[in-house]
């Protein structure tokens, strides 16, 4: 298959071209791409030069516009999550420190680590839509009773281009 945006020979029934991001609504649903291989993506990204500028440029923002730049396309919600056990010695330290009035350093480190991982998550669905930035995104997290952290980001995946002076 020839993708009709960048002219690039890409495997069939791909839900977007790994070249360009263009997504490929013809052969999965846009809101169904996610469930194609993430590992993929990141190994293609990693390899392309172009594609790695791309997606380590990629604006991401809780504004609903950016200043500078107009809205070009719309290609809706995008999520990352992440769900991050404590550990059992993270939570004898965070005992500890409760008791004492302290922060917990083990338990700020994973869940600093949980939300960047969500945030990842998120900007990999949005590229994969082919977006080149992300508005509106809210964070939120939650602390279940067995003790993990569940982050949840989302935002709306959208295309930019800078305005004309």
């Amino acid at each position: 298959m020839i993708c009709p945006n960048c002219s690039e020979k890409i495997e069939d029934g791909a839900p977007f071209c790994y070249f360009c991001g263009e997504p490929l609504t013809e052969n999965v649903g846009a809101e169904k791409w996610q469930e194609y291989d993430d590992i993929e993506l990141k190994q293609r990204i990693e390899r392309d030069k172009e594609l790695k500028r791309k997606f380590n440029t990629m604006i991401l923002t809780t504004t609903h516009n950016i200043e500078g730049y107009r809205i070009e396309k719309y290609y809706g919600t995008v999520f990352g999550e992440e769900v991050l056990g404590t550990g059992m010695f993270s939570e004898a330290g965070a005992s500890v420190a409760d008791l004492f009035g302290s922060s917990s350093k083990d338990f700020n480190y994973k869940l600093r680590r949980a939300r960047d991982n969500a945030m990842d998550a998120l900007k990999l669905n949005a590229f994969g839509m082919g977006a080149n930035a992300v508005v509106g995104i809210n964070v939120n997290v939650n602390v279940n009773l067995q003790n993990m952290f569940i982050i949840s980001a989302c935002g709306t995946a959208v295309n930019i281009a800078p305005l004309a002076d």
